[in-house]
């Protein structure tokens, strides 16, 4: 596993493959993510995100998603996403419901 340096990464058609917002201090993720088709890779952990739209599931190219140290309960964990080992892609989560 490679860890990319940049917070972004385009394939030869000008496509977003890799988006790194961790420790950002974001809360929000805008539904248009789900239009990111060519989105492999997404870093979110260690910001303040408290929901997840289920169309993040249409993200088919996705292999690796991280999203760890935020604010979501489980009832964000979706069954469409690969949770990685021991599911150390989401844990752990501070839910405030």
């Amino acid at each position: 596993f490679e860890i990319i340096d940049s917070l972004t990464t385009f394939n030869d058609d000008g496509r977003l493959t890799y988006l790194s917002l961790s420790y950002t201090n974001i809360y929000l993720i805008p539904l248009s993510i789900s239009k990111l088709d060519s989105l492999k890779h997404i870093y979110l952990n260690d910001n303040q995100i408290t929901s997840l739209d289920s169309s993040i599931c249409n993200l088919e190219n996705l292999t690796d998603f991280f999203i760890y140290n935020n604010q979501l309960c489980d009832q964000y964990k979706y069954g469409c996403i690969n949770w990685g080992n021991n599911d150390d892609h989401w844990e752990p989560q501070e839910c405030n419901e």
